[in-house]
């Protein structure tokens, strides 16, 4: 029995064709559970994936599909997986072209909306990652409907209360308190 981080290390370490069979022969013998640890950590570094990471990110997506080239044998959810992570990609690298330097800092939020739906909008917000924003947004836009849209916008300013906190205003120096 191989430990993940073990494997995960030979993965990313791995060139040769023999070595690259070897890894595609342990992953089918350790089963669906390890297969899915592995692909869910090779998504988790294109999440991560910041613009000094493109191409040894590109390269471990080409890696991962020559050692398990059908994941979909191993669980039907993984039909198209690596089509599906090459799109996010190249969705997220055309992200970081289109937003430059500076640009990047802050929060940001990724807005999904279909104006002809009576479903309301879908927001992940408090992103603090420009990155990990650029992820979702490329995520959410390989698969928009042609009537939907997506924004990835930065925060500027951001009010927040909580519904268990107690409503508190000043009127004329007057503090009021509503329930």
């Amino acid at each position: 029995m191989i430990k993940f981080e073990d494997f995960y290390s030979q993965f990313k370490a791995a060139q040769t064709v023999e070595e690259k069979k070897h890894l595609g022969s342990v992953l089918r013998a350790q089963g669906y559970a390890f297969i899915n640890q592995w692909l869910r950590s090779i998504e988790e570094e294109l999440k991560e994936m910041g613009e000094e990471q493109f191409e040894e990110t590109f390269e471990l997506l080409i890696k991962g599909e020559e050692i398990l080239s059908a994941p979909e044998k191993h669980s039907p959810l993984w039909k198209g997986f690596w089509e599906e992570l090459k799109m996010i990609y190249h969705i997220k690298r055309s992200v970081f072209e289109r937003v430059q330097g500076e640009e990047r800092s802050g929060e940001w939020q990724v807005v999904i909306d279909n104006p002809l739906s009576i479903e309301g909008l879908t927001t992940h917000a408090f992103l603090s990652s420009f990155k990990v924003a650029a992820y979702y947004y490329a995520k959410y836009r390989k698969g928009l409907d042609k009537r939907e849209w997506i924004t990835l916008q930065r925060i500027n300013t951001v009010l927040l209360e909580r519904g268990e906190e107690p409503l508190a205003i000043r009127d004329n120096g007057r503090n009021l308190r509503y329930s």
